[in-house]
């Protein structure tokens, strides 16, 4: 099991945030926005939140490719648009 860095501030301290897989973090952008968004909307919303970067030169078609590929976990639901299919939100 993974441990999150401590940061000491004064009295409190501050769990950090550590990146997670491209799955995770496509996976909680749809359980938050529960709307159908497409392969680029999703990937805007994953890197504004910081949960996961990427060093290439198309992270939304790698973003698309995983969409098209786990259809037993997001379901195409108009043009170029998915949603979570409800069963994968609880495996992360």
């Amino acid at each position: 099991m993974h441990r999150r860095r401590r940061v000491e501030e004064g009295a409190m301290q501050v769990h950090r945030r550590r990146p997670r897989g491209l799955r995770a973090a496509v996976i909680e952008v749809l359980e938050d926005v529960k709307e159908p968004l497409s392969p680029k909307e999703i990937w805007e919303e994953v890197s504004r939140r910081k949960l996961h970067t990427s060093q290439g030169k198309t992270p939304e078609a790698t973003v698309s490719a995983m969409l098209y590929r786990r259809s037993h976990e997001f379901q195409r639901v108009g043009r170029g648009r998915f949603i979570l299919i409800a069963a994968s939100s609880g495996a992360a």
